[in-house]
């Protein structure tokens, strides 16, 4: 009874080698889904904080104007207080 062999065919190694290359593709697509969602993240952080800055940009703005508005009003106060001295 003849010998029956079981040979690798030549096609076997690159067989693996695009199931190998397959995997790492995965891998990396999943990889830059990973970055993608970071990057979505970090903008949506950024525009909210540019929000907030310019928010408190004019909270501080309005600050200014009242303490300049205070300002005012106590030298004018002081004034009339030096008249009413004089």
């Amino acid at each position: 009874m003849p010998q029956t062999r079981i040979q690798s065919s030549p096609s076997e190694p690159s067989t693996n080698l695009v199931h190998l290359d397959q995997h790492r593709a995965r891998r990396l697509e999943a990889h830059v889904q990973d970055v993608r969602s970071r990057l979505h993240t970090l903008e949506k952080a950024r525009i909210q904080t540019e929000l907030r800055s310019g928010s408190l940009w004019r909270e501080l703005s309005s600050l200014q104007r009242e303490l300049r508005g205070c300002r005012e009003r106590l030298a004018h106060c002081l004034g009339e207080r030096e008249e009413g001295i004089e």
